[in-house]
């Protein structure tokens, strides 16, 4: 039994929430890149409506995926008790996971720091 429910679990699981919170990564790097805070960038792209339609997705994606992941981590906490594994096998996705919630936290408090600046 406990090995048919460790076949269950698989690494498919683990392997997209990295994928998900690397995308994560990788866009909040590009914005935060001299790409992303370019100001000619900016005024180029202000008036397209292309450039509006592909920072909302940005925004979606990011909610979505921070969501997705999330909900996975869980799906991977709940098989893993109910197959009673060791919880320390998904202790990288967790930091991952946990890391890319304190970013979001601080980003989010930086954003509001600025707006109560004036």
């Amino acid at each position: 039994m406990g090995t048919a429910n460790s076949h269950s679990i698989g690494r498919r699981d683990p392997t997209l929430l990295r994928v998900l919170i690397g995308i994560n990564f990788a866009i909040l790097l590009i914005m935060i890149s001299p790409v992303g805070t370019s100001r000619e960038f900016y005024k180029a792209t202000r008036n397209s409506a292309f450039a509006d339609e592909v920072f909302r997705s940005i925004q979606v994606w990011v909610v979505a995926s921070t969501l997705i992941a999330t909900i996975l981590f869980g799906r991977i906490l709940w098989k893993l008790r109910r197959a009673a594994l060791a919880i320390a096998a998904v202790r990288f996705e967790a930091i991952l996971l946990l890391a890319w919630w304190l970013t979001l936290l601080l980003l989010g408090a930086y954003g509001f720091m600025l707006g109560m600046g004036g």
